[in-house]
């Protein structure tokens, strides 16, 4: 993937004051996921096990704290267990060097830009308000399957 299908990112976090991230749930609780394909392992099988891991740690980590694939390179010692393994990733191709951040480029346009995640989280936040009107015996069965 080149840089010009990656969705424009921010170069920084807003989020970001005096060293310690915020990140602000609409309400209640604040949950991200982070998508790959069914075919994310073959696409990565020439990675070395570090490098497979950090990447797939990287976009969750972009993911939670709603980075749009931007990560600064101060973060990385917070998820990565072998931080040398970037050096392959850069190579790769997977991720590319901005100057303070890293963009995450490899499986970045399956991720929910931030915009969209906290857009889902309104309307989430508006229909829980809406109240539930199943029966409490089927709320709970729902509940009870996640």
């Amino acid at each position: 993937m080149t840089t010009a299908s990656r969705p424009s990112a921010p170069r920084s976090h807003p989020g970001l004051s005096g060293g310690a991230w915020h990140v602000v749930a609409v309400e209640g609780e604040f949950v991200t996921w982070t998508k790959l394909s069914d075919d994310f392992g073959d696409d990565n099988w020439s990675l070395s096990d570090a490098a497979f891991r950090l990447h797939t740690e990287a976009l969750i980590w972009s993911n939670r704290k709603l980075l749009d694939m931007v990560i600064p390179k101060e973060d990385v010692a917070r998820f990565a267990k072998r931080p040398e393994a970037v050096e392959e990733l850069l190579e790769a191709g997977w991720w590319e060097d901005d100057g303070d951040t890293y963009a995450v480029v490899h499986h970045a346009t399956y991720q929910r830009l931030k915009e969209d995640v906290l857009k889902q989280q309104r309307a989430n936040t508006r229909n829980g308000k809406k109240g539930d009107d199943r029966p409490a015996s089927r709320r709970r069965t729902s509940q009870a399957n996640r």
